[in-house]
This record gives C-alpha cells, structure tokens and sequence, in this order.
C-alpha cells in the first residue's frame, strides 16, 4: 500500500501591506473542507498568544533587539509543539501567517542587527524541527508604506510607524533568506485576484 502524502506546514510571509490577511482569507474560502488549518506567529496557542502580546506591548519598542529575538522564538517553540505538529502528526496541513522568515527579514534586517545571524540560525536548528514551505508575498518598500497609510482599519503596532528605509531592509531580508532557505516569491503589486490565482497555485504545487 502506498504510503500517504506527509502533511506540509506552509508560510505565507511578506512586508506589511503585502496582503497577507487577504490572501489568507482567500485561501480559508478556496481550501474549506479540506484538511488545512490556519495559525499565526507569534502566537497560535493562548501561551504563545500571551507572549505575542508582550512582543507588540508599546513598552517593548524600548526593549533590546536581542529580547525580542527570543521571545519571538520562545512563542514559535511554544507554537510548534503543541499546535504545529500534533497536526502534522494527524495529516493535516498547516498554513502559518509568518513565520522564522519575518524573524529574519524583519529583526536581522529590519532592525538592522545582522550580528544576531549565527544566533538566530542555531535557534532555528534548536527550535524549527520541521522544514517549512515558504511563500514571500513580494512588495517594494514604498508601495508598501502607502498601503499601511491608507489601511486605517488594520490594527497597526509601534513597527507600522517606523521609517521607509526600515521596510525597504526588510524587503532585502526576505531575498537574503531566501539564499539559506528555499522561498517562493509571488509578485503582491498586483490585484488580490490576479494574487489568488498565484498563492492558490503554489499551495497545491506544496501541498501536491
């Protein structure tokens, strides 16, 4: 007998305003019924939930890069446990609203604290203990400040008020990932439709 397909966890990542909430929900309508679930990071358990709150608390904007760095870790350990892969375990694939990438993309360049790198690749090792899909929603940096500007209704954090040139880093963090981690990039500037068709594609090709 042929053995069944292994479930696959999958991100969807990108700069703010790329799109990720639409495309998400997008997904949740195209793929109902099917064995998928849908989490976010930091947080998808009420332990991890709980330190997600103290990552984006306005007092955090204070605290060092390298707090923020293992905390985000410590939710994402939290997350995988027990959420991530029981899952997994029960053939049902999981769709992640970011991930270790935006750790990466927007701590490490971002934040502009690249000495973190070795650091934040042997977390990885320690922590991440399954390999997953990654989807980058692509934007350049001023589209992507625009659309945080005209979104009044999304609710926003300390980082959303934070320069062009700190998203425009952000944007390089993704493609540097992308050098250690295989990524598939999906033009974002386009309509959510035109999007869609792309995200939805490259889900089935994962998850095939």
């Amino acid at each position: 007998m042929a053995k069944d397909k292994e479930a696959v966890l999958i991100v969807i990542d990108g700069v703010d305003g790329a799109g990720k909430g639409t495309q998400i929900d997008l997904l949740k309508q195209a793929l109902s019924g099917e064995p998928f679930i849908f989490t976010r990071e930091p947080g998808g358990t009420p332990y991890a939930e709980a330190i997600r709150t103290l990552i984006f608390d306005p007092q955090a904007e204070d605290a060092s890069p390298l707090v923020r760095l293992l905390l985000f870790f410590a939710a994402r350990e939290e997350h995988l446990t027990r959420r991530i892969l029981p899952e997994l375990a029960r053939g049902t694939h999981v769709v992640s609203d970011r991930f270790d990438s935006s750790t990466f993309a927007l701590q490490l360049y971002g934040e502009e604290v690249q000495r973190f790198r070795d650091l934040f690749f042997t977390l990885r090792k320690s922590v991440v203990s399954v390999e997953p899909r990654y989807l980058i929603l692509d934007l350049p940096a001023e589209v992507s400040v625009e659309r945080l500007r005209r979104n009044a209704t999304r609710p926003g954090n300390y980082i959303d008020t934070w320069p062009l040139t700190y998203h425009a880093r952000v944007r390089e963090g993704f493609q540097a990932f992308a050098t250690h981690v295989p990524c598939t990039f999906i033009d974002a500037n386009r309509s959510p439709e035109e999007v869609h068709t792309d995200v939805l594609r490259t889900v089935r090709a994962f998850t095939a």
